[in-house]
């Protein structure tokens, strides 16, 4: 079967191919060869006028063959693009619709999209839910079950994306993208230590991964952990990625807040404002290590450089707070 396009539609990429016959009407029982040839003639025409985006042309191609073949689920599918594509959502819909009556096994994906980007929940979790028959009826397909975890997670069904995660790593094995698709659920469903072991596990795996090492230091620093163990991190992620200015800035005012070497502190914090001198994170950091040495002129000068940089919108408190402190 020969693939003429390949589109980008919401989440998902759709090969548009050739004409699915679902079940044969009184209709099609009768169509002689001759029909049969004019029907394919204008499918493929119609395809063609479509790659080339000419929808009005494409739209009367594809009304003749539904003339000839009213009961061709892949007409009804094609003519749901071309309404999508001529930005009638809703009359797209409805040939969706009818594509998934014809052919619920094979056209699926346009109809359930079509149903989680309306803002109605009942026309949401229908979409949900044929996106989950469809995975149930391909337990080995990866590409649908994929679909459903991103789908669950896109709805706030973090329990079941898990279960449907699992389920796909059954298929195709643990790997950087699973360990990826349980930090997301769990941070967005707010379980912090629970992302954190979803990190570490993979961590345990794979540890020289700087991003899940990166991972770790700001779950550590989310969660609250002790200052011995979020220092370790801090070190095990530089010793990779140096270059990453926030988690010096950030192992700096950790180390100047937890008695550590005051002096060590200021370099580091020194560094980020190398390079980056208008950063107000940087500079009130620095600020704060210099106030902690009793150097309060200095530090005066820097909390106020802070304030001025800060943007419009960003939460000043704890700058306000530096800058009494310093000044009193």
């Amino acid at each position: 079967m020969k693939e003429l396009k390949v589109i980008g539609y919401g989440l998902w990429v759709i090969v548009l191919l050739s004409p699915l016959t679902t079940h044969l009407s009184p209709l099609q029982a009768q169509m002689t060869p001759e029909r049969e040839q004019q029907f394919k003639y204008y499918f493929y025409a119609a395809q063609q006028s479509f790659d080339r985006e000419e929808y009005d042309k494409a739209l009367m191609q594809l009304r003749l063959c539904e003339q000839l073949n009213p009961q061709d689920a892949q007409t009804k599918d094609y003519l749901g693009l071309i309404q999508y594509g001529l930005h009638n959502p809703e009359a797209a819909r409805q040939y969706w619709a009818k594509a998934y009556e014809l052919a619920p096994d094979q056209l699926w994906e346009h109809y359930a999209q079509s149903l989680l980007e309306t803002k109605d929940k009942k026309q949401v979790e229908q979409g949900v839910s044929i996106i989950d028959k469809a995975a149930r009826n391909h337990p080995k397909d990866e590409d649908t079950w994929d679909k459903l975890v991103e789908v669950l997670i896109r709805t706030g069904k973090y329990k079941q994306a898990i279960k449907a995660q699992q389920h796909l790593d059954q298929i195709k094995g643990y790997d950087e993208y699973s360990a990826i698709t349980y930090y997301r659920i769990h941070v967005m469903a707010g379980e912090y230590k629970k992302a954190l072991q979803a990190v570490e596990h993979y961590l345990s795996l794979e540890p020289r991964d700087t991003r899940f090492q990166l991972f770790r230091v700001q779950l550590y620093e989310q969660v609250g952990i002790k200052w011995a163990k979020l220092e370790q991190a801090y070190l095990a992620y530089l010793q990779m990625d140096p270059s990453n200015m926030t988690i010096w800035n950030n192992y700096a005012y950790g180390l100047a807040i937890h008695g550590g070497d005051l002096k060590k502190a200021e370099a580091m914090s020194l560094r980020t404002l190398k390079e980056n001198p208008n950063s107000p994170v940087y500079l009130d950091t620095y600020a704060w290590i210099l106030h902690l040495q009793g150097q309060d002129q200095l530090a005066q000068f820097y909390i106020r450089k802070a304030l001025d940089n800060a943007p419009e919108g960003m939460d000043t408190k704890e700058l306000e707070e530096h800058r009494k402190a310093i000044e009193f």
